[in-house]
């Protein structure tokens, strides 16, 4: 005679526990969603890897670009840009105006893609069909023609900051933060 106690078993946390997959797995999905990003970003910046400076109507990266007192509020000016001008300031020092103005349009293509693989949390089909349909679109293509980088940059943030919500709403927090592996 065996006496076991059975512990009750919860369907919220069984049924997360189904549709979830082993970390391991979740981690290359998202290398993959990455990856299929990065190619389809190079094959859109790859044309404008040249010694010339890419003109976009909102995305003009000069030679000469300075950061002004304006960018500090010191002069009035507008503060709310602070961290992009900061970072874009930072790559032109780094590797050069030039690079900086395909460079940071690249830095859209894997972000998103991940972003979205690691949302998905599916399989490695479903995963390459979320990485292009979150870079191959529309909104991605006209942003890109206005030249508004920051605005893609943020948008790629979108499927993260949703996942993040997602496992925060799971756990009962109100902020979680996790890495994608």
């Amino acid at each position: 005679m065996s006496l076991a106690v059975e512990q009750p078993q919860h369907r919220l946390g069984s049924a997360i526990s189904r549709a979830v997959p082993a970390r391991g797995s979740h981690g290359r999905q998202v290398l993959l969603g990455a990856t299929v990003g990065l190619v389809v970003g190079l094959l859109v910046v790859l044309p404008w890897i040249s010694n010339g400076y890419l003109l976009l109507l909102d995305w003009i990266s000069g030679p000469n670009q300075t950061i002004t007192g304006g960018v500090y509020g010191i002069n009035g000016g507008d503060v709310d840009g602070l961290p992009w001008r900061l970072a874009v300031q930072s790559m032109r020092a780094l590797i050069g105006p030039a690079a900086t103005a395909w460079l940071m349009i690249l830095l859209f293509f894997p972000i998103a893609a991940a972003g979205m693989a690691h949302l998905v949390r599916g399989s490695t089909s479903q995963t390459v069909v979320v990485a292009l349909l979150a870079t191959c679109n529309p909104l991605v293509v006209t942003r890109i023609a206005a030249g508004h980088v920051p605005y893609l940059i943020g948008v790629a943030c979108l499927p993260w900051l949703l996942a993040s919500a997602l496992n925060a709403r799971r756990d009962g927090t109100w902020f979680s933060s996790r890495t994608a592996g």
